[in-house]
């Protein structure tokens, strides 16, 4: 599985380009990566997570480029690979590209049949559907993550939490399901067409529009409820 994780994080790494780094922000539920291109997101894993310890480089991050800080998606630290992550999406999640406005659950909605989602999403759109949950820490009718592989294969339809690319499962959970159509979600999703090649059908993210409003947003420890003031939800779809 190591390989499946390597060709993920080679694929998002290798158009990477040396820019500077404006901002580091680590907030309660998102991270920040801003450059002149623009600004990136990615899920701030919690402190108990295993792996997790204080950043040694904190303070100096700024003086990175974009390539070098974008390749902490390496590390086994996970509060590591969300700065690489962040620094990853402020790359391909900015405002130069011409991406349509959508929501990815209102996409999945029109989807006929049982939806397996890796993780939760509140939805007005996800109501009336089929749908079976894979958490964590699962509530009375979700699934536990021991369940993963089996539901992921017996579905047609995937939901994939981005926050997976930080805590290192995306790659096993995204073979287990392309069989089918997959969505990877969330602010934290980077919009890279390359990641079609992996069995990938939607990429539904965040694009940030408003950087200093963004940054107050997630060093205050917003929700994603809070960033939809500061940018728009995006979905890129495989042809």
């Amino acid at each position: 599985m190591e390989e499946k994780v390597d060709r993920l994080f080679n694929i998002l790494l290798k158009d990477i380009t040396e820019e500077e780094v404006k901002h580091v922000i680590v907030g309660l539920n998102w991270t920040l990566v801003e450059t002149n291109l623009g600004a990136g997101l990615a899920y701030t894993p919690a402190k108990d997570l295993a792996g997790c310890y204080p950043i040694p480089d904190s303070g100096k991050l700024c003086n990175r480029s974009l390539t070098d800080l974008a390749k902490l998606v390496w590390s086994k630290n996970p509060l590591e690979r969300c700065i690489g992550m962040a620094g990853i999406n402020s790359f391909y999640n900015n405002t130069n590209k011409r991406i349509r406005s959508s929501n990815g659950l209102e996409i999945a909605s029109s989807w006929a049949g049982e939806i397996t989602c890796v993780g939760r999403f509140p939805s007005k759109f996800l109501q009336n559907k089929e749908v079976r949950v894979i958490e964590r820490e699962p509530l009375a009718g979700e699934f536990d993550e021991t369940q993963s592989r089996k539901l992921l294969k017996s579905s047609y339809y995937s939901v994939i939490t981005s926050s997976t690319f930080v805590n290192g499962t995306a790659a096993k959970l995204i073979s287990w399901g392309k069989h089918g159509k997959i969505m990877i979600l969330g602010p934290g999703t980077p919009l890279c067409g390359g990641l079609f090649n992996e069995g990938i059908n939607y990429l539904s993210g965040f694009v940030i529009r408003k950087k200093r409003e963004a940054r107050i947003v997630v060093s205050e420890g917003g929700a994603v409820k809070d960033l939809k003031e500061v940018g728009k939800m995006v979905v890129l779809e495989s042809n």
